[in-house]
């Protein structure tokens, strides 16, 4: 294979989890020319990755909504032609089963075409079964196997027999780490035990799952008990979506608590956020895009689960405390609940314990 096409689109975490299987895919085929095809919200968790040779950007959902062929149809035949001249030779799909992908892979010439499906016809080639559940938002059941071994499992399907990785991979550039060393710089934090906190995230254009979030009040009430800690400073981990609950919580904790806290929120970029969590001693937060990036630098964690299964989107390859209440409702993968009672049963002193245990022991 020279040309080959590797599509995942939706939120960062969803992209970040792509990267291992891109690294076996590069290891397998060193000369071909890897194309990553995603939209414009999460090309962030791509760019200058050294798997991979180009990127192809669509804004939005302009392009995937193909089906509403109506809508700018000569643009998306446009579109097509200019896939078809790239002359793929394999296509690798990483979204969720549908019929689309393999007659989008038919429309553009490609000749190996491999993906999830729940059946035939898919158009596909090659192909790993997966099957269906109720849940609207998690529409498969991945048999409590991570997101980043499905993906794994279809270059299984071709042959490939080393799958070993490194686990979640994000280009941090010399600039990246410059900035955040004046950053440490200026905030003295050189001799500090730094934590990475988020407490926002669950968010991206096309969802808002703010169910995977520990309550605010929780959140107040762990901040407060971190006091104990000597030498400590907090870093608060978020982008611009997450700025109110970060504003809520430096306005409830104000001279509550004896150590430093620092709100990065929206003031750097992905990278360079992903570097802060590097160089710090622990992460704490909930299933999101700061987990993944936290997984990327390998800094251990202690991570709070409710609606999404940790065994699926989780940790991966690194040491990490997972705090997941077992409870008849689990893993629905709602964006709303009244009770949110997977998130309320996680206790301020069972996270406390848990932080304490890896500061002790790293």
């Amino acid at each position: 294979m020279q040309n080959i096409l590797v599509i995942r689109k939706q939120a960062i975490g969803d992209v970040l989890m792509t990267t291992p299987f891109l690294e076996v895919l590069r290891r397998e085929y060193p000369q071909a020319k890897i194309i990553y095809l995603t939209n414009e919200w999460s090309k962030i968790a791509i760019e200058n990755n050294p798997f991979i040779n180009d990127l192809i950007i669509y804004k939005n959902n302009e392009f995937f909504n193909f089906f509403k062929f109506w809508q700018n149809p000569f643009k998306k035949i446009y579109h097509i032609l200019a896939m078809r001249r790239k002359k793929f030779d394999a296509l690798f799909v990483l979204q969720s089963p549908s019929v689309f992908w393999g007659l989008f892979g038919i429309f553009i010439g490609a000749r190996t075409r491999v993906g999830l499906s729940v059946g035939k016809p898919d158009f596909l080639t090659d192909r790993i079964l997966i099957k269906r559940r109720s849940s609207p938002l998690q529409k498969y059941v991945y048999d409590s196997k991570h997101k980043i071994e499905w993906n794994l499992k279809l270059l299984k399907v071709l042959g490939v027999k080393n799958l070993d990785n490194n686990g979640e991979f994000l280009s941090i550039s010399k600039k990246n780490k410059e900035i955040v060393e004046k950053f440490w710089q200026v905030n003295s934090l050189a001799n500090k035990i730094v934590l990475s906190i988020a407490p926002g995230g669950g968010t991206n254009p096309n969802m808002r799952q703010y169910c995977k979030r520990w309550p605010r009040d929780y959140w107040v009430k762990f901040l407060q008990g971190l006091n104990y800690v000597n030498n400590l400073a907090v870093a608060l981990i978020g982008g611009k979506s997450d700025k109110e609950i970060l504003d809520f919580l430096k306005k409830k904790i104000q001279d509550k608590v004896n150590y430093k806290i620092i709100d990065t929120a929206g003031q750097f970029s992905l990278a360079e956020s992903a570097e802060i969590i590097k160089r710090s001693k622990l992460f704490i937060g909930t299933d999101g895009g700061p987990m993944h990036l936290a997984n990327c630098v390998k800094t251990p964690m202690v991570v709070i689960f409710g609606p999404t299964d940790p065994s699926v989107y989780g940790p991966y390859q690194i040491k990490a405390e997972i705090i997941d209440k077992k409870l008849p409702c689990k893993y629905c993968y709602k964006e709303e609940c009244w009770h949110l009672l997977c998130m309320r049963k996680v206790g301020v002193e069972e996270v406390l314990t848990k932080v304490q245990k890896i500061i002790l022991q790293t």
